[in-house]
């Protein structure tokens, strides 16, 4: 399963790279250099660290899921639970690689507020994926 989970991340991490691009420069402020720096220096920490941790947001997406009410039997709070997961895990990893690259608390504010605005429709493709590679390399074994 930790490869699932690892493959999974990379596919929604590509996946979302400029939607987080997107929303960073046009409502945070940040220039295309800061953007870019977030992918690149701040990267350099936080990447690595967001594939060896994989399996844990795996473990979360399946925690939030199994405990967020209705989340079974409703599509809406199933997004809502993964979203919440993701969110949960990018977090700590955005707030260090803002450290490094020293955007202002003001712009990681406004993109964390985006990002948890957002993470219901992010948690739901998030889901999708995981179950998906999970399935794909389960049936591979």
């Amino acid at each position: 399963m930790v490869a699932a989970d690892t493959l999974a991340m990379v596919l929604f991490s590509i996946l979302t790279f400029f939607i987080a691009s997107f929303w960073e420069m046009t409502l945070a402020g940040l220039t295309l250099k800061e953007s870019a720096m977030m992918r690149g220096a701040g990267g350099a920490v936080t990447v690595p660290a967001r594939y060896l941790l994989a399996r844990f947001q795996g473990m979360l997406a399946d925690f939030c899921e199994r405990n967020v009410p209705m989340a079974k039997e409703s599509v809406v709070m199933k997004a809502v639970a993964n979203g919440l997961a993701v969110w949960t895990y990018q977090v700590p990893l955005y707030l260090t690689g803002a450290l490094i690259v020293g955007i202002s608390w003001k712009q990681v504010l406004i993109v964390q507020c985006i990002f948890l605005i957002e993470s219901p429709f992010v948690g739901y493709i998030y889901r999708k994926i995981l179950d998906k590679t999970r399935a794909r390399l389960a049936s591979q074994s």
